[in-house]
């Protein structure tokens, strides 16, 4: 069953978002954290195991997700939505999802 998490942070910052799939060992899984605008929106960023995606304790479900601030510098401030998932050829399972809020900077750089 997947887990549903709000996160919230700034436009322009470096985050790290950690997510557990609990009661699953992920070692090995391939996976994969996107955003988007909207469920069923094309992504706007995506981030994947060796790609941004550290397994940090397979056989416990835990992961990280390291957001660049690159990642959203050209986006809105604002609500998205994101979701993590295990991306296997006949495995594909939602282990996360949520609404993503992006606060906006007090001052412009």
């Amino acid at each position: 069953m997947a887990i549903k998490t709000k996160i919230s942070f700034f436009v322009g910052e470096d985050v790290t978002v950690r997510v557990t799939a609990t009661g699953l060992n992920i070692t090995g899984w391939t996976l994969a954290f996107s955003v988007a605008v909207g469920y069923g929106a094309t992504p706007l960023f995506t981030k994947t195991v060796g790609a941004g995606i550290t397994i940090t304790d397979g056989p416990n479900g835990v992961f990280d997700v390291a957001i660049a601030d690159t990642d959203t510098d050209g986006l809105a401030s604002g609500g998205y939505v994101w979701e993590a998932k295990r991306i296997d050829a006949g495995q594909e399972t939602v282990l996360a999802y949520g609404q993503l809020e992006l606060k906006p900077r007090v001052v412009a750089t």
